[in-house]
């Protein structure tokens, strides 16, 4: 982003015709635009909700074995979804080499409801410098995004009771768990990834409002899911699927 120009500021010597004793003209009063009062007052709200962190649940299964084994039949399976659906999406951060250039990259995959055998499939390219672990909280929030996303477009009747999102991250959610800001565990953010995670925050916020539950849950890496995420990820080198 170009840096904001700043104004010449005006002095006495810069305007000789113009002296303490001129009176300055008065500026026409210009009533406030409704469109920036709704503006100011979403952002308000949103900076509210932001403020008191993921309000959703967050799971981390000491038994690496078992919570292998559920994210593995979530993801091959649908014989064990109960009367509404779950919405899944599984989240990856990594780093992408080009040459002497480092940079990220994140994708999400995911089963939609009602139809599970409808998957979402986004990639993106972080493009500018983060830590690893901000590049994992990225991939949770734009899941999140996608989830609200998703969930808006359904009718009442056809909405999950459930939004699970599945992160091999475990300092990652842990972050999120111990945080009330997106100053996560310490960790400086770019102003961009801050809007990403807030955006996330609030996503996760409204699909609480439409009564479905959102929760994180960690699994441990390695396995066909972890495989598919990481080329999915990929996808952001090869075809910048989207930027960010």
């Amino acid at each position: 982003m170009l840096p904001v120009e700043q104004l010449p500021i005006l002095t006495d010597q810069s305007m000789p015709n113009l002296t303490r004793q001129t009176p300055l003209l008065a500026l026409p009063h210009r009533p406030q635009s409704p469109l920036l009062t709704q503006r100011q007052k979403r952002r308000r709200f949103e900076k509210a909700v932001v403020s008191t962190g993921f309000g959703g649940k967050i799971s981390i299964d000491s038994d690496s074995r078992e919570a292998a084994r559920q994210a593995e039949l979530e993801y091959s399976s649908v014989s064990h979804r109960g009367v509404k659906d779950r919405m899944v999406f599984w989240a990856k951060g990594c780093t992408i080499e080009g040459g002497l250039r480092m940079s990220s990259g994140l994708g999400i995959i995911g089963k939609t409801c009602p139809d599970p055998d409808q998957w979402v499939r986004d990639a993106y390219l972080i493009t500018y410098a983060v830590d690893p672990q901000i590049a994992e909280i990225l991939a949770v929030a734009m899941a999140l995004k996608i989830a609200k996303y998703e969930c808006n477009k359904l009718a009442e009747i056809e909405r999950p009771s459930k939004v699970v999102i599945y992160s091999s991250a475990k300092d990652a959610l842990l972050g999120i768990q111990e945080s009330t800001y997106v100053m996560l565990s310490g960790v400086r953010m770019p102003k961009a990834a801050v809007r990403v995670v807030e955006a996330g925050l609030v996503a996760a916020y409204f699909l609480r409002n439409l009564e479905v539950e959102v929760e994180l849950q960690w699994f441990p890496d390695g396995g066909e899911t972890e495989a598919l995420l990481s080329r999915t990820v990929l996808l952001a080198k090869e075809q910048i699927i989207r930027v960010l």
